[in-house]
């Protein structure tokens, strides 16, 4: 995930304030004539966009609720989504308000930043929460579809703990840094901060700044890795999930692009001359704005379209082919079929006889998850019709 702040976790305070190299306009009418710099004008024109487009994606996360079965196993990650892409669609907005309005207050505009930062801190946080609850759900479900047979690595006792860790502590950091460096901002502009204040709030806010950028990486790392893991994992026994198929094609891309991203800037930012910087920071502004909005916005619309499919959490995982049609089940061994599954060529779990029953018995007996009383296994929804035994006539 991409783990740049807009506003302030780059770490250069004054080009990072309000009003940066913003070309002296002053005026608070957003129809006047606005004298700041080209790159700073395509700068609001992305963020208006990609708050629309976050507003949208908003909205169609809401109407698509009722595609998902009900149950809090189902939608409990999409509702995690839709708070993250409100913060997001928010975070936009007070990010062009601040970038635009020139009249403000500077307690006023340090206050708006800091708010920014906040919510940047919290939506950077559940974006990846989402992919891995996510991920715990379809492995938990490739689980019971192998008949309880292996148990998929990202679904291990200590994985899970591992990655709600990272992203916990992901999570602390971000608002510590944001804490950080609004207290900095107040004592700043008020004077009331010494060079040795000044000094021991740089060296906090730059360990902090690269205990973010390891734990972006290793959440990077985490995220994929295990995607990539539970895909062969079902490709090895012959499960075609189209949710793990179809974030491991698109989301992870940009999931890698935001993240180098990330680590680019902080670098560059790092080793950059602060003349040079200060001559840049406009263009990277622009293009972290570009960047990261297209990746947030293919991330998003990935997770959102997962939510069409038909049984997105409770089925939709369908057997590939069998290597003799209709010949046992495509693990090895009898396997109840799992409720809402779709199976291909209709592996015979218990096939019948290969000659006739004596006359005056009844055919083979319907599999356990045919019969009366039976409860599917994951809590799942079990709708499908009891058919009956077969009664063959009597002579």
């Amino acid at each position: 995930m991409s783990f740049f702040s807009p506003i302030s976790h780059v770490g250069i305070a004054d080009v990072l304030a309000k009003g940066r190299i913003s070309g002296g306009g002053s005026s608070s009418s957003i129809t006047d004539n606005w004298d700041a710099p080209p790159e700073i004008k395509a700068e609001l024109a992305f963020l208006i966009i990609w708050c629309i487009v976050a507003v949208g994606q908003f909205g169609m996360i809401v109407s698509r609720f009722k595609l998902l079965p009900a149950g809090r196993i189902a939608r409990a990650p999409y509702y995690l989504l839709s708070v993250a892409v409100f913060i997001l669609a928010l975070k936009y907005l007070l990010w062009a308000i601040n970038l635009r309005v020139d009249s403000m207050s500077r307690t006023t505009s340090n206050n708006l930043a800091g708010l920014t930062d906040f919510l940047y801190s919290v939506e950077v946080s559940f974006t990846p929460a989402v992919l891995l609850w996510l991920l715990h759900i379809r492995g938990r479900m490739t689980f019971q579809a192998l008949g309880k047979q292996s148990k998929p690595f990202v679904i291990q006792f200590w994985k899970r703990i591992v990655d709600w860790s990272l992203v916990g502590i992901f999570l602390l950091f971000n608002i510590a840094i944001t804490g950080i460096y609004a207290q900095y901002r107040t004592l700043y502009y008020s004077n009331r901060l010494s060079d040795q204040g000044a000094d021991n709030y740089v060296k906090a806010f730059t360990g902090i700044k690269w205990t973010i950028l390891a734990f972006s990486l290793l959440l990077c790392i985490d995220i994929i890795s295990s995607y990539i893991t539970l895909k062969v994992s079902q490709s090895s026994a012959r499960i075609v999930d189209p949710v793990i198929t179809r974030i491991t094609k698109v989301a992870l891309v940009f999931v890698f692009v935001e993240t180098f991203m990330d680590m680019f800037v902080r670098i560059y930012v790092a080793k950059a001359d602060i003349y040079t910087l200060i001559d840049k920071i406009n263009y990277l502004y622009l293009a972290s704005a570009i960047i990261q909005g297209i990746a947030r916005a293919t991330i998003i619309g990935t997770l959102i379209s997962t939510m069409k499919m038909p049984h997105a959490l409770t089925g939709g995982i369908v057997h590939g082919e069998l290597a003799a049609a209709g010949g046992g089940g495509p693990i090895g061994m009898p396997t109840p079929p799992v409720p809402g599954l779709t199976y291909t060529n209709q592996p015979a779990y218990y096939p019948a006889p290969s000659h006739p029953p004596p006359a005056g018995n009844p055919t083979w007996q319907p599999p356990m998850q045919q019969q009366q009383g039976y409860q599917p296994p994951f809590g799942m929804p079990y709708n499908h019709q009891q058919p009956q035994p077969q009664q063959q006539p009597q002579p």
